[in-house]
Order: C-alpha cells, then structure tokens, then sequence
C-alpha cells in the first residue's frame, strides 16, 4: 500500500480483486495511524494484518497477539 510519511497515497494503489484475499504486512505497529489509513481504504476488501518488528536482523518472525490496550514499552527505549 503506498503509505508515504503517514499519508496515504491512493492513486497509486494497485488495483485489486475482491475474489482474493489479502495480506497487509507493517514494520509496526505503534500509534494505529498507517493501519487506521490502510484498513480504511480496504474495506471493501478481504485482509488479514501482521505487524512485524525487530530491534535486530534475525532469520525468523515470531509474533504474538496482546490481548491488552496498554502502550508496548521496547526494551531499547
């Protein structure tokens, strides 16, 4: 999705298939802004949303969904 400094660029959006499913894959997730603006242009669409990050490269992703609404404090903050 073109998201470019936390704007959404929608005449560059690629075309899409309502027939198909979709994948949408952040860096990370931290206020909601770039997912707020991603999920609103896709709703007439079927997606599923990950967010990956790492403070190192690693050869794997791991992930875990917080069953809370508090503020994720990183280790490295």
């Amino acid at each position: 999705m073109p998201v470019r400094n936390k704007t959404m660029i929608k005449p560059d959006m690629p075309v899409l298939d309502t027939a198909k499913k979709y994948l949408v894959i952040d860096n990370i997730y931290d206020t909601g802004d770039t997912y707020h603006k991603v999920i609103d242009a896709l709703t007439e669409f079927n997606c599923d949303f990950a967010f990956c990050m790492s403070r190192y490269k690693r050869h794997w992703i791991t992930a875990k969904v917080l069953d809370h609404n508090r503020w994720i404090v990183f280790p490295w903050e």
